[in-house]
């Protein structure tokens, strides 16, 4: 015979069920506490984050940096760009000539 752990709710101090197992929906595991009564329920946190390691934080440093300066050499393109683009100031449309058009 299966040990069934139990506590009283602090809801309503009825009994909870403790339940774990994995989930049929999306494969990951579940812990948590659910009150047979009220059905409040408490998550338990026993598949904690891991904690970064050294290599994982350089690697997203490593991410920003080369992000920051791609879009810094981004800018400078779209900058030399503006500034190879000449635009006629207004009025002098009419005096340009266009090189091998004599009308």
């Amino acid at each position: 015979m299966t040990k069934v752990e139990t506590k009283p709710c602090p809801q309503c101090g009825a009994v909870m069920y403790h339940n774990q197992g994995i989930s049929k929906k999306t494969g990951k595991p579940y812990e948590n506490w659910k009150c047979g009564s009220c059905g409040e329920t408490e998550w338990v946190s026993s598949f904690p984050a891991k904690p970064q390691t050294p290599i994982q934080q350089t690697t997203k440093q490593i991410g920003i940096n080369t992000m920051i300066d791609l879009l810094t050499n981004i800018q400078k393109g779209i900058d030399d760009i503006k500034s190879a683009i000449i635009i006629p100031e207004k009025g002098a449309e009419n005096d340009a000539k266009i090189e091998g058009n004599d009308s």
